[in-house]
């Protein structure tokens, strides 16, 4: 009798530390440190000047969100006008708590020197940037085109762009790290933007070419243009991606633009790699996104010729070059 009661009192014992060994196991498990990224703080300005930035700035938001954990900021002010100052930029140190800027604004007409200088502070602080489309157009200052601060910027002069085609993408640069495994494609009908110096500045690098094959509507001949529509570019030590595709929403939801495009925002601020970066083949999808219309929908298309641009029934954004 002795002998079994050693037996039940030795199973106990052993269920018993099997039990707190799992108990405890398992608060271990549960309370060991879990690895998380911070997201990044980025600032969207957008608003402006022939596009529609009030789904792009969802799509975006979207889009990039989707690849790496970021919080957005968007600041969205000045649709239909190419004279719109951005109200963030008249602050002092606006810039302060965000970790990239994305210049998506459209305010060519915009010349005020000092005003463009205070948008520029923030870079010259050392904020990284990504510019998109028509971000390459803003700021005509004196100087234009031959040399304005914002030129100096961005890395490349561009004034203008041919009709709506599809541009075949080429990469010219496959070390970068932000081309990396990319593919090269075909858009659908979108805009080639002139390189008005025949390429990027010195202090830029060329990521990728686009070419449009264009009919001349004078002599029906057929002729290839092709200029840089994507680099990187070296703004007194700050890092600045920038591309010019991007006009039509469908471009902009495209998976293979998106992925570029963040890859670029990691690139500037150097987290370019596979912890902060998730590829993704999903098209954001464009008719999701619900806007609230907007009144004089025509007449506002019209007011947003910009000065001294030639719009063509094939151009119905920003004219031709």
């Amino acid at each position: 009798m002795n002998r079994l009661l050693s037996l039940f009192a030795s199973a106990a014992l052993a269920l018993g530390g099997a039990t707190f060994l799992a108990s405890h196991t398992a608060v271990a498990a549960d309370s060991a440190p879990t690895t998380t990224i911070k997201p990044l703080k980025v600032l969207l300005v957008t608003g402006g000047c022939c596009h529609d930035y009030s789904r792009q700035k969802e799509i975006l938001k979207q889009g990039i969100s989707a690849r790496t954990p970021a919080e957005f900021t968007i600041v969205h002010e000045g649709d239909n006008k190419t004279d719109h100052k951005h109200s963030i930029y008249a602050n002092k140190d606006w810039w302060k708590g965000y970790d990239v800027v994305i210049h998506d604004e459209c305010s060519a007409s915009v010349k005020d020197i000092d005003f463009i200088e205070n948008v520029l502070a923030a870079h010259k602080a050392g904020v990284p940037a990504v510019v998109l489309h028509c971000g390459m157009h803003n700021y005509r200052s004196e100087g234009f085109p031959n040399k304005t601060p914002w030129f100096e910027f961005t890395g490349l002069k561009t004034t203008g762009h041919g009709p709506q085609q599809p541009i075949s993408l080429t990469i010219v640069d496959k070390e970068s790290p932000i081309t990396q495994g990319q593919p090269e494609w075909t858009t659908i009908n979108e805009e080639l933007y002139n390189n008005v110096a025949g390429g990027v500045e010195a202090t830029a690098k060329p990521l990728i070419k686009g070419k449009q094959t264009i009919t001349d509507k004078k002599t029906n001949e057929k002729k290839d243009v092709e200029t840089i529509v994507a680099w990187t570019n070296d703004y007194k030590g700050t890092k600045v991606f920038a591309t010019t595709v991007g006009h039509n929403n469908d471009t902009v939801a495209d998976a293979r633009y998106l992925n570029l495009v963040t890859r670029g925002l990691l690139w500037s601020v150097g987290k370019l790699d596979d912890k902060h970066f998730k590829a993704s083949d999903q098209n954001v999808d464009v008719k999701a996104i619900k806007v609230e219309p907007k009144p004089d929908a025509k007449k506002a298309s019209a007011s947003a010729v910009r000065p001294g641009i030639e719009i063509l029934k094939d151009v119905p954004c920003c004219g031709n070059e």
